[in-house]
Protein backbone atom coordinates (compact mmCIF):
# COMPACT_ATOMS: atom_id res chain seq x y z
CA UNK A 1 0.00 0.00 0.00
CA UNK A 2 2.84 2.58 0.97
CA UNK A 3 4.53 1.66 -2.29
CA UNK A 4 1.43 3.02 -4.05
CA UNK A 5 1.13 6.24 -2.12
CA UNK A 6 -1.68 4.29 -0.02
CA UNK A 7 -2.32 4.76 4.09
CA UNK A 8 -3.11 1.17 5.48
CA UNK A 9 -5.65 0.27 8.36
CA UNK A 10 -6.22 -3.32 9.85
CA UNK A 11 -9.30 -4.52 11.01
CA UNK A 12 -8.01 -6.26 14.20
CA UNK A 13 -11.29 -7.10 15.80
CA UNK A 14 -10.98 -10.57 15.92
CA UNK A 15 -7.49 -11.36 16.68
CA UNK A 16 -6.97 -8.56 19.73
CA UNK A 17 -7.15 -10.23 22.86
CA UNK A 18 -6.33 -13.54 21.35
CA UNK A 19 -3.10 -13.24 20.25
CA UNK A 20 -0.20 -10.32 20.41
CA UNK A 21 -0.49 -7.77 18.36
CA UNK A 22 2.42 -5.20 18.64
CA UNK A 23 2.32 -1.90 16.66
CA UNK A 24 5.76 -1.53 16.40
CA UNK A 25 5.87 -4.57 14.44
CA UNK A 26 3.59 -4.17 11.53
CA UNK A 27 3.61 -1.15 9.05
CA UNK A 28 -0.34 -0.46 9.64
CA UNK A 29 -0.93 3.30 9.67
CA UNK A 30 -4.87 2.68 10.93
CA UNK A 31 -5.74 0.21 13.30
CA UNK A 32 -8.90 -0.90 15.11
CA UNK A 33 -10.80 -3.20 17.61
CA UNK A 34 -13.75 -3.75 19.53
CA UNK A 35 -13.87 -4.25 23.45
CA UNK A 36 -17.00 -6.53 23.88
CA UNK A 37 -14.81 -9.03 21.98
CA UNK A 38 -12.12 -8.98 24.59
CA UNK A 39 -14.46 -9.37 27.15
CA UNK A 40 -15.38 -5.34 28.24
CA UNK A 41 -18.86 -3.75 27.89
CA UNK A 42 -20.27 -3.39 24.04
CA UNK A 43 -20.01 0.12 22.92
CA UNK A 44 -16.48 0.91 23.29
CA UNK A 45 -13.27 0.04 21.14
CA UNK A 46 -10.11 2.00 19.88
CA UNK A 47 -8.95 3.21 16.59
CA UNK A 48 -5.24 3.60 16.54
CA UNK A 49 -3.81 6.17 14.61
CA UNK A 50 0.37 6.32 13.97
CA UNK A 51 1.86 9.56 14.61
CA UNK A 52 1.61 12.58 11.56
CA UNK A 53 -1.20 10.62 10.30
CA UNK A 54 -4.62 12.22 9.75
CA UNK A 55 -8.22 11.62 9.59
CA UNK A 56 -10.41 13.88 8.58
CA UNK A 57 -13.83 13.40 11.23
CA UNK A 58 -17.22 12.57 9.80
CA UNK A 59 -19.20 14.14 12.49
CA UNK A 60 -17.60 17.31 14.03
CA UNK A 61 -17.07 18.93 17.27
CA UNK A 62 -14.81 20.73 19.58
CA UNK A 63 -13.67 18.10 21.64
CA UNK A 64 -9.89 16.55 21.03
CA UNK A 65 -8.80 19.42 19.19
CA UNK A 66 -11.81 19.59 16.99
CA UNK A 67 -11.27 15.71 15.68
CA UNK A 68 -15.05 15.08 17.00
CA UNK A 69 -18.14 15.54 19.16
CA UNK A 70 -20.13 14.36 22.19
CA UNK A 71 -19.23 13.47 25.59
CA UNK A 72 -16.56 10.26 25.92
CA UNK A 73 -17.34 6.63 27.44
CA UNK A 74 -15.55 6.94 30.24
CA UNK A 75 -16.78 3.47 32.36
CA UNK A 76 -16.23 2.08 28.76
CA UNK A 77 -12.68 3.59 28.39
CA UNK A 78 -11.57 2.37 32.16
CA UNK A 79 -13.03 -0.96 31.60
CA UNK A 80 -11.59 -1.68 28.40
CA UNK A 81 -8.12 -0.68 30.05
CA UNK A 82 -8.37 -2.84 33.29
CA UNK A 83 -9.19 -5.82 30.63
CA UNK A 84 -6.35 -4.70 28.22
CA UNK A 85 -4.29 -4.58 31.29
CA UNK A 86 -5.66 -8.30 32.45
CA UNK A 87 -4.91 -10.04 28.98
CA UNK A 88 -1.32 -8.84 29.43
CA UNK A 89 -0.38 -10.42 32.23
CA UNK A 90 -2.42 -13.79 31.13
CA UNK A 91 -3.80 -14.09 28.35
CA UNK A 92 -4.65 -17.71 28.74
CA UNK A 93 -5.24 -18.39 24.81
CA UNK A 94 -2.56 -20.40 24.32
CA UNK A 95 -4.79 -22.86 26.46
CA UNK A 96 -8.16 -21.42 24.39
CA UNK A 97 -6.04 -22.63 21.45
CA UNK A 98 -5.70 -26.37 22.73
CA UNK A 99 -8.75 -26.42 24.01
CA UNK A 100 -9.97 -25.31 20.19
CA UNK A 101 -7.72 -28.25 19.09
CA UNK A 102 -9.51 -30.89 21.41
CA UNK A 103 -12.38 -30.47 20.37
CA UNK A 104 -12.17 -30.95 17.02
CA UNK A 105 -9.70 -34.07 17.24
CA UNK A 106 -12.45 -35.61 19.51
CA UNK A 107 -15.41 -35.16 17.38
CA UNK A 108 -13.55 -36.21 14.43
CA UNK A 109 -12.87 -39.39 16.29
CA UNK A 110 -16.65 -39.49 18.35
CA UNK A 111 -18.41 -38.38 14.85
CA UNK A 112 -18.41 -40.17 11.58
CA UNK A 113 -18.16 -37.84 8.26
CA UNK A 114 -17.40 -34.80 10.64
CA UNK A 115 -14.73 -32.34 8.65
CA UNK A 116 -13.10 -28.97 9.96
CA UNK A 117 -13.53 -26.21 7.86
CA UNK A 118 -10.05 -24.94 7.26
CA UNK A 119 -8.32 -27.02 9.38
CA UNK A 120 -4.62 -26.21 8.14
CA UNK A 121 -5.33 -22.45 7.64
CA UNK A 122 -3.99 -19.84 9.91
CA UNK A 123 -7.32 -19.47 12.25
CA UNK A 124 -8.08 -17.89 15.08
CA UNK A 125 -7.16 -19.79 18.19
CA UNK A 126 -10.78 -19.60 19.45
CA UNK A 127 -13.13 -20.94 17.06
CA UNK A 128 -13.64 -23.87 14.87
CA UNK A 129 -16.12 -24.58 12.11
CA UNK A 130 -17.06 -28.32 11.43
CA UNK A 131 -18.99 -29.69 8.57
CA UNK A 132 -21.87 -32.38 9.98
CA UNK A 133 -21.60 -33.76 5.86
CA UNK A 134 -25.75 -33.81 5.20
CA UNK A 135 -27.45 -32.62 8.26
CA UNK A 136 -29.20 -29.45 8.53
CA UNK A 137 -27.08 -27.22 10.55
CA UNK A 138 -30.20 -25.14 12.42
CA UNK A 139 -31.14 -28.32 13.69
CA UNK A 140 -27.91 -29.31 15.46
CA UNK A 141 -27.53 -25.89 16.76
CA UNK A 142 -31.11 -25.87 17.91
CA UNK A 143 -30.75 -28.93 19.63
CA UNK A 144 -27.94 -28.21 21.58
CA UNK A 145 -29.43 -24.76 22.63
CA UNK A 146 -31.84 -26.39 24.43
CA UNK A 147 -29.38 -28.49 26.50
CA UNK A 148 -28.19 -24.98 27.24
CA UNK A 149 -24.92 -25.23 24.70
CA UNK A 150 -24.68 -21.87 22.44
CA UNK A 151 -23.23 -22.23 19.22
CA UNK A 152 -24.01 -20.89 15.81
CA UNK A 153 -24.29 -21.74 12.51
CA UNK A 154 -22.09 -18.19 11.24
CA UNK A 155 -20.88 -15.16 12.56
CA UNK A 156 -22.80 -13.09 14.84
CA UNK A 157 -22.66 -10.19 12.54
CA UNK A 158 -24.67 -12.52 9.75
CA UNK A 159 -27.46 -13.34 12.52
CA UNK A 160 -30.68 -14.00 11.56
CA UNK A 161 -30.27 -14.68 7.63
CA UNK A 162 -31.36 -18.00 6.44
CA UNK A 163 -28.47 -17.98 3.56
CA UNK A 164 -25.30 -20.23 4.22
CA UNK A 165 -21.99 -18.33 5.45
CA UNK A 166 -21.00 -16.52 2.13
CA UNK A 167 -16.80 -17.62 3.30
CA UNK A 168 -17.71 -21.20 3.55
CA UNK A 169 -19.25 -20.91 -0.15
CA UNK A 170 -16.33 -19.40 -0.72
CA UNK A 171 -13.77 -21.59 0.08
CA UNK A 172 -16.02 -24.65 -2.31
CA UNK A 173 -18.10 -26.18 0.46
CA UNK A 174 -20.57 -25.90 -1.87
CA UNK A 175 -23.77 -28.26 0.00
CA UNK A 176 -21.47 -28.78 3.07
CA UNK A 177 -21.42 -25.01 4.06
CA UNK A 178 -25.26 -25.75 5.43
CA UNK A 179 -24.00 -28.13 7.48
CA UNK A 180 -21.48 -26.54 9.18
CA UNK A 181 -21.86 -25.57 12.77
CA UNK A 182 -19.15 -22.85 14.44
CA UNK A 183 -17.58 -23.18 17.88
CA UNK A 184 -16.29 -20.80 19.87
CA UNK A 185 -14.31 -20.59 22.86
CA UNK A 186 -14.20 -18.11 25.36
CA UNK A 187 -11.43 -17.18 28.54
CA UNK A 188 -13.13 -19.06 30.75
CA UNK A 189 -13.38 -21.59 28.84
CA UNK A 190 -13.21 -24.86 30.97
CA UNK A 191 -12.16 -28.08 29.30
CA UNK A 192 -15.38 -30.03 31.58
CA UNK A 193 -17.52 -27.75 29.45
CA UNK A 194 -15.93 -28.81 26.03
CA UNK A 195 -16.24 -32.45 27.45
CA UNK A 196 -19.59 -31.80 28.21
CA UNK A 197 -20.31 -31.07 24.79
CA UNK A 198 -18.64 -33.89 23.37
CA UNK A 199 -20.64 -36.05 25.28
CA UNK A 200 -23.76 -35.09 24.22
CA UNK A 201 -22.81 -34.37 20.66
CA UNK A 202 -22.29 -37.57 18.98
CA UNK A 203 -25.80 -38.69 20.28
CA UNK A 204 -27.20 -35.88 18.65
CA UNK A 205 -25.72 -36.98 14.71
CA UNK A 206 -26.82 -39.93 15.30
CA UNK A 207 -30.23 -39.67 16.17
CA UNK A 208 -30.34 -37.50 13.39
CA UNK A 209 -28.42 -39.43 10.76
CA UNK A 210 -30.66 -42.08 11.91
CA UNK A 211 -33.87 -40.07 10.86
CA UNK A 212 -32.44 -39.30 7.82
CA UNK A 213 -32.00 -42.93 6.94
Amino acid sequence: AHKNGALFHTDAVQICGKAEVNMKSTAADFLSLSGHKMHAPKGIGVLFVRKKQWLPPIFFGHQERKMRGGTENLPGIAALGVVCGILAQNSRWKEIAWLRDYLESQILQMVPFARVNGKNALRVNNTSNICFHGLPSEVIVDKLDQLGIHVSTGAACTAGGNHPSHVLLAMGLGLGAESSVRFSLGRDTSKEEVDHLLGVLPDIIDNMRGKIQ
